[in-house]
C-alpha cells in the first residue's frame, strides 16, 4: 500500500504496434499502462499528422489505436495517460508509411471468336490520390495495343 502521504507517480505507459504500413491502409497499435496510486485516468494519443491530440478510450483494459495515415512520411504516435492527480505518462512509435501502389486496375475477363471485334475496358483506382497521370497499354498476345479513353476495340486472334 502506498502512504497517504506519497508524491503521486506518473503512470508508466507501453504502446506496441506496426512501424510501417503503406499510405492508405489501416494502422493499428495498443497502449498499457501502470499507476498504482491512482484511481481514475484520461487518454488522448497524437498520431502526428496535424489532426491533434485526440481522446482515446479504454476498452477490455486496453488502449486500442486506430488510424489511416493518408500520405507517405514518418509520424511519430505519442499516447498520453493522465491520472486523477494531474500526473500524465505517455509512450511514443515511429510510423514508416510508405507510397502506395500507385493503383489497381480492374478488368473484365474477355471471351471472343477469333476475328471479332472485343472492346476492352478497365477502371483503377489511384490509391495515393495525387492526381496522377495514368496511361494504359493492353497487351494482347504479346502486341502493345495503347488504351484510349472510354475503351479500346481490338480483333481476337
Amino acid at each position: 500500500m502506498i502512504p497517504p502521504d506519497a508524491p503521486n507517480q506518473a503512470p508508466q505507459v507501453a504502446l506496441r504496434a506496426k512501424t510501417t504500413i503503406a499510405a492508405g491502409s489501416y494502422w493499428w497499435g495498443a497502449g498499457g499502462f501502470t499507476d498504482p496510486d491512482s484511481t481514475s485516468w484520461t487518454y488522448r494519443v497524437d498520431y502526428g499528422d496535424g489532426a491533434g491530440p485526440q481522446p482515446l478510450e479504454l476498452t477490455a483494459g486496453q488502449l486500442k489505436l486506430e488510424h489511416v495515415f493518408t500520405s507517405a512520411g514518418d509520424y511519430t504516435v505519442v499516447l498520453t495517460v493522465t491520472d486523477d492527480k494531474g500526473a500524465s505518462g505517455s509512450a511514443q512509435v515511429l510510423v514508416h508509411v510508405t507510397d502506395p501502389v500507385p493503383l489497381r486496375l480492374k478488368a473484365p475477363v474477355a471471351v471472343a471468336k477469333v476475328g471479332e471485334p472485343v472492346a476492352l475496358t478497365a477502371s483503377f483506382t489511384d490509391l495515393d490520390g495525387r492526381g496522377d497521370t495514368h496511361t494504359a497499354t493492353w497487351a494482347i498476345g504479346g502486341q502493345q495495343v495503347p488504351g484510349r479513353w472510354p475503351s479500346t476495340t481490338a480483333r481476337a486472334r
